[in-house]
C-alpha cells in the first residue's frame, strides 16, 4: 500500500507562519543581545551605524524595529549615540 501526501495550501501557510516567527524571534533575541551590550560597554563610543551593521540592517531600519521590540530607541540607553 503507498501513501500519497501531497502540501496542502494549509500546510506552506504553517510552514512560512513558522519561519516567520523563527525570524522574529532570531532577531528579537539579536535585538535584546544588543542592548545588554550597549549597557555593558558605556566606556566605548557606539554609533547606530555600528550597531544597526550587527544585524545587518540599515540604521534607520534598525532604530525603527529596535524601538518597536525594546520599547524605546537605544539612545535613550546610553548617550552618546550618533
Amino acid at each position: 500500500m503507498t501513501i500519497h501526501i501531497s502540501a496542502s495550501p494549509t500546510n506552506s501557510v504553517l510552514a512560512e507562519q513558522e519561519i516567520r516567527a523563527e525570524k522574529i524571534n532570531r532577531q528579537t533575541t539579536q535585538l535584546i543581545n544588543i542592548a545588554r551590550y550597549i549597557e555593558e560597554n558605556t566606556e566605548h563610543t557606539l554609533t547606530l551605524a555600528t550597531l544597526a551593521q550587527q544585524m545587518h540592517l540599515s540604521p534607520s531600519r534598525f532604530q525603527r524595529l529596535f524601538k518597536q521590540t525594546i520599547g524605546y530607541r537605544p539612545k535613550y540607553i546610553k548617550t552618546p549615540l550618533e
